[in-house]
């Protein structure tokens, strides 16, 4: 499974109470794991490009410039890591539930928080505040219900905001300045997404909804407005590409964007496709996707101007980037409204390519020798 920045399949989830009744709360609970020594805020430090390539045991966390400039690696953490989320100067990543681990950007430093849940327990989400002081995530238990927790990084206190005694809860996926963006899935369940929503960060209280029950997890633009997300349409002769089974039915062959809380609009639709949404851009002008045949390969399928790396702009017909020459798209994110850095996994090596301008052809920034494994990319304005 890929985790990509403002999408988390995997672990995305909010607060539509379908099942339940949902109570605010707010009670503290200090972390005694805590590892960090608590210190002020330190200033702010340039915006940096993140992105995460796992090789054997290891998984490094190496930044760049938005130029694209001075990659290097800041960190190593274990392989079984899973990327929650990147903001404020922060990496989010755990490899249990009982335990969230913040990276620092500026410095590499890793520091250990305990989360509340037990082992037995599921972990959803992790949102970083825009000043990278709070993290947002959920711990859904099976007998007991959910709660949506803040974390505070500077004490280890951990406090919880709202709880769930049922149904879809939320994974927080991206924190702007007034509202906590997540992704509703349904617990102990291969029910996939349920809906994005907005949720106020104090009370946990939803404050916006669009429904994306049967369709692929939702990507969020940077300004927690702007989303975009794949859905299978069955009217368009394609329902036996996919061998069904548990979860949304294949394959995703419509590409769909909407303002959070408000109705989705197509903007694309191909039978015999599989669209894989990558990233929104920061004002939700620019969709990237990569687009794959949901019928396996053919003749003349790595000229086709048809499948491939595509950019969506806001009113005009998708432009292909690259076309389904070998190498596959695997997660992006975008450092401005119309740069973005996408990785893709060519051979035995996983490249980091920047996207800039009127979407010419990706220019390689980085590189890493590794296997085909998890790759995340994401952007934080500070550092």
């Amino acid at each position: 499974m890929r985790v990509w920045a403002f999408c988390a399949v995997s672990s995305a989830a909010i607060a539509v109470n379908a099942c339940g009744s949902s109570t605010g709360a707010s009670s503290t609970t200090p972390t005694a794991s805590h590892t960090a020594t608590a210190s002020a805020t330190p200033s702010a430090g340039p915006p940096l490009v993140v992105w995460t390539v796992t090789s054997g045991g290891s998984t490094a966390i190496r930044t760049l410039t938005p130029t694209g400039g001075s990659p290097h690696t800041i960190a190593t953490i274990p392989s079984n890591s899973t990327i929650l989320g990147v903001g404020g100067g922060k990496l989010v990543y755990m490899t249990s539930p009982t335990a969230l681990h913040v990276v620092s950007l500026a410095s590499g430093a890793d520091a250990s928080f305990t989360t509340g849940a037990s082992g037995s327990d599921t972990l959803f989400g992790g949102a970083v505040s825009p000043d990278g002081t709070k993290v947002a995530y959920t711990v859904a238990t099976m007998s007991s219900g959910s709660s949506l927790k803040v974390l505070t990084v500077a004490t280890g206190a951990s406090s919880t905001v709202h709880m769930y005694s049922g149904g879809p809860v939320p994974a927080p996926v991206l924190w702007t300045t007034s509202t906590i963006v997540a992704t509703d899935v349904v617990p102990y369940s291969d029910a996939g997404p349920q809906a994005a929503a907005g949720l106020n960060p104090t009370t946990g209280d939803e404050i916006a909804n669009t429904s994306v029950a049967g369709a692929a997890g939702p990507v969020y633009g940077a300004d927690g407005t702007h989303v975009a997300n794949a859905i299978h349409t069955p009217t368009l002769g394609d329902d036996g590409d996919s061998q069904g089974g548990p979860g949304p039915q294949m394959p995703f062959n419509t590409l769909r964007t909407f303002s959070l809380g408000g109705t989705p609009a197509i903007v694309y639709q191909k039978p015999h496709h599989n669209v894989n949404t990558l990233a929104v851009s920061t004002a939700g002008t620019n969709v990237l996707f990569f687009n794959d045949s949901s019928v396996g390969g053919f003749a003349g399928i790595s000229m086709s101007p048809d499948f491939g790396l595509f950019m969506y702009a806001s009113g005009a017909p998708p432009v292909q980037v690259e076309k389904l020459d070998g190498p596959r798209w695997d997660g992006a994110a975008f450092a401005e409204d119309s740069t973005a850095f996408a990785a893709r996994h060519v051979g035995s090596r996983e490249e980091l390519t920047l996207i800039a301008g009127s979407h010419s052809s990706p220019n390689v920034v980085d590189t890493v020798n590794a296997g085909d494994q998890p790759v995340f990319v994401g952007f934080s304005p500070i550092s």
